[in-house]
């Protein structure tokens, strides 16, 4: 099996010897991999929110799978520089590890996702990057956020909300308090009317 363009979104030692990773595929949807580590300490991993390429080989039994060497396309070092940063970006890591094995065309959602971890890494709008995340995968999944989440926002609110999800995240850094209010409606939002998982 091969991943390409795959986005590690959790890693977590287990014993001495081995690392576990969940990566997101565009085309395979949330793989759980194992990295053998050398006993000599010098084995190379992926960070947290690359992008990478492996080829990988399965179990025996269950759906996990090995990696041995692989490819880093896309590093985001930059998310640990800063703790708002890192926290929004594992929020919406967790999300897509969560609600990505139940997705029909995980495509849209590694799309999604990188898309933000980008923003996040490039600019200082976490929050707004956030809330650009979880309405782009609702509306996606085909619920209503625009039909109820958005028309039960006071004409003012609904203003302020369409200009944060219409306005590239670059240009956002003012609106960062706007967007962090937002986000919590929205996340209530979602566990209340939705099967999407957000923890």
């Amino acid at each position: 099996m091969n991943v390409e363009n795959a986005t590690v979104l959790r890693m977590e030692e287990r014993g001495e010897r081995s690392v576990y990773m969940a990566v997101l595929c565009p085309r395979n949807g949330v793989v759980d991999i194992s990295k053998r580590i050398s006993s000599t300490g010098k084995t190379r991993l992926p960070d947290l929110f690359d992008d990478i390429s492996a080829n990988l080989d399965s179990a025996k039994m269950g759906s996990l799978k090995f990696m041995g060497d692989f490819e880093t396309t896309s590093k985001r070092t930059g998310i640990g520089n800063s703790y708002e940063a890192l926290r929004h970006a594992s929020s919406i890591a967790l999300c897509s590890m969560k609600n990505g094995r139940n997705l029909d065309s995980p495509e849209f959602l590694s799309r999604t996702l990188k898309m933000a971890l980008d923003s996040i890494e490039n600019f200082h709008a976490p929050a707004c990057a956030h809330l650009k995340f979880l309405y782009l995968l609702s509306k996606n999944e085909g619920y209503a956020i625009r039909e109820d989440f958005y028309r039960n926002l006071s004409p003012n609110e609904q203003k302020i909300f369409s200009f944060l999800i219409k306005t590239p995240v670059a240009k956002l850094e003012a609106f960062e308090s706007s967007a962090k209010v937002f986000l919590d409606s929205i996340e209530s939002w979602i566990s209340a009317n939705t099967d999407l998982i957000l923890e």
